[in-house]
């Protein structure tokens, strides 16, 4: 997930670019190149979707993946953020809602105990792969604006 949402900003960063591009040229090439990039942009949300619905599966009873931004779902979360603020539709943010909700009430009420990005599993704070990342993407799904983006994951 965390290479795929490293691709997918970019992709996103691109995207708002050749819009910007396609809107100051008010060209056809402006255009077909907006279209391009939004296309791969939207094969990688569409990928991370895939990966967040097979993580998020009822069937498995114990998650192995938490939320940490790096190896867990919160790299998927902030994906779907970023494609919200970048590109605009409002079904991103609800992409990032859907799956911080649904990670949650699975992972269970102790966010100490949430698996994370270390190889044991076991609690880790860190941003990548720990607790304030996993705050971090919740924070950046329930409210965006209030929630800055941090530098180092702001692409």
């Amino acid at each position: 997930i965390a290479a795929s949402r490293e691709q997918a900003d970019a992709l996103v960063a691109q995207a708002a670019a050749a819009r910007d591009l396609a809107t100051a040229e008010g060209g056809a090439a402006g255009s077909a190149a907006s279209a391009g990039v939004t296309a791969d942009a939207g094969t990688a949300l569409h990928a991370a979707s895939v990966a967040a619905s097979a993580s998020l599966d009822p069937a498995d009873a114990d998650p192995v993946e938490g939320l940490s931004t790096c190896h867990g779902l919160g790299g998927s979360i902030l994906l779907y953020v970023r494609a919200h603020e970048q590109l605009g539709p409002v079904e991103h943010l609800a992409a990032a809602r859907w799956i911080a909700g649904r990670a949650t009430a699975r992972l269970g009420p102790d966010p100490a105990a949430w698996p994370s990005g270390v190889p044991d599993g076991g609690f880790s704070p860190g941003l990548m792969t720990g607790l304030a990342g996993a705050m971090y993407a919740l924070s950046r799904a329930a409210d965006p604006a209030a929630t800055p983006r941090i530098g180092v994951l702001a692409g």
